[in-house]
């Protein structure tokens, strides 16, 4: 039988609840239970492949699904962002050791994954580094990250073989083979794919009590993690999908060949009608996707004493147009996590 998989996020939202996670217990002072879900990022992104070709491999072994599949392959390793909040609440104990061992990580993260890491690694402070002022670590989480729309599929069939086609955007056609499926079936699905929203916050600056500007740098792209991590279960996703319409869309030919001998013309059309329309409408897109995740973390580290500050932050657009401006209230201390989270999207 074809696996009834749970109903579950996307992959990206699921690794990424465990940062927001953390940096709500970050708020509470809770060091300890952020800790444990930075560890649990790490565990989901090591299990992310795995997860994938399971799913192919029992997918694949059903003997109702006759085509072939090969999973994607995980690009999605190590989070910049995951290790930055660890190298934070590591310096804030102290643990300059540990610090410096996520420190390199990030670097490793930004060299080792050039997919999702396209950008330059951001200019942060190395955890050896010598001072006695404290470091106030702003992270701005900035855009909305992508969405779900539908692609219409259509499968006609010749002896053995599926063509695939979709006319959508542009005429796309792909061959798949399917022992002993006869010629001149044609059959149609609706498929998910991701688009990405238009983004409104090109830049953030952070300003401080002395009037310095700091441009605040692209540390983690959660927009293009979503596309990549995405890109691994879509040949799940096709697969699944031509052998529900293909099975279906069979079994309402059979039905319709029933109906038109066993019944009149007219009751045949109708049934034949409602065998057509239970498929396609069985066949919808699955669009359900989280609406206001970030697409993109930005973080800028300004050396203050310790003491209350009032910190200004300003977010521009792509073309530079001054959006929005807020000013912030903070407590630097000598040893804390010392992070100023902020949100625009």
């Amino acid at each position: 039988m074809i696996m009834p998989w749970i109903i579950r996020g996307e992959d990206y939202e699921d690794v990424y609840l465990n940062v927001f996670k953390a940096l709500n217990y970050l708020q509470l002072g809770d060091r300890d239970v952020a800790f444990v879900e930075v560890r649990r990022i790490d565990d989901k992104l090591s299990f992310l492949e795995q997860k994938h070709a399971k799913m192919a491999k029992e997918l694949a072994s059903d003997p109702k699904a006759k085509a072939e599949i090969k999973y994607g392959k995980n690009k999605f390793h190590s989070s910049a962002l995951a290790r930055y909040l660890s190298l934070i609440m590591y310096a804030a104990e102290g643990n300059t050791d540990s610090a410096r061992i996520d420190y390199d990580n990030i670097r490793f993260a930004f060299e080792s994954q050039s997919d999702i890491y396209p950008f330059s690694m951001p200019g942060l402070l190395h955890p050896e580094t010598k001072g006695d002022t404290p470091v106030l670590r702003v992270l701005s989480l900035i855009n909305r990250g992508p969405y779900k729309r539908s692609r219409e599929m259509h499968i006609h069939t010749s002896k053995d073989l599926l063509l695939i086609g979709s006319v959508d955007d542009e005429i796309d056609v792909f061959p798949v083979a399917w022992p002993d499926i006869r010629e001149g079936y044609y059959f149609k699905f609706s498929l998910p794919y991701l688009v990405n929203r238009t983004p409104r916050i090109g830049q953030v600056v952070a300003v401080a009590p002395d009037g310095s500007r700091h441009t605040m740098q692209k540390l983690e792209d959660m927009g293009r993690v979503a596309a990549k991590t995405y890109e691994i279960k879509e040949p799940v996703i096709l697969l699944k999908s031509i052998t529900r319409s293909v099975l279906k869309g069979i079994a309402a030919e059979e039905a319709k060949s029933q109906a038109r001998r066993n019944s009149s013309s007219l009751a045949a059309t109708f049934l034949s009608i409602a065998a057509d329309a239970a498929v396609f409408l069985s066949e919808n897109a699955d669009l359900r996707m989280s609406q206001f995740f970030p697409a993109q973390a930005m973080v800028a580290e300004i050396p203050l004493p310790v003491g209350e500050h009032r910190i200004r932050l300003e977010y521009y657009s792509p073309n530079g147009t001054l959006l929005y401006s807020e000013y912030r209230t903070v407590q630097v201390q000598r040893r804390g996590v010392n992070l100023l989270q902020t949100w625009y999207l």
